[in-house]
């Protein structure tokens, strides 16, 4: 985050100008600490308050966004992924692990 050219606010007011919506105080918390599909939120504290800028949030939407095209361009039916899991047990077996 650019501290120097983007526009800091709180992060609830942030988000609802990105995306014209509230999300409950538990999904920013969730969004910044852990993330969603590899992207978190980027948010800093200033004067013991957690600010973000417009921008972030939607580098953020972004980012999330294009991660969830990639994964669902990539998806295994169960019996691929059940046939990959049992040569991956017989070849362990049969190497003594």
């Amino acid at each position: 985050m650019n501290l120097e050219k983007e526009h800091l606010m709180p992060v609830v007011d942030a988000i609802a100008r990105a995306t014209g919506k509230r999300p409950h105080t538990a999904t920013i918390y969730r969004w910044r600490t852990r993330g969603v599909r590899g992207a978190r939120l980027e948010t800093v504290v200033i004067g013991g308050r957690r600010v973000t800028s417009v921008d972030a949030v939607r580098r953020f939407v972004r980012e999330t966004t294009a991660s969830a095209d990639v994964a669902s361009g990539h998806t295994v039916s169960v019996s691929v992924r059940e046939n990959e899991q049992k040569r991956a047990c017989d070849y362990l077996e049969s190497q003594g692990i």
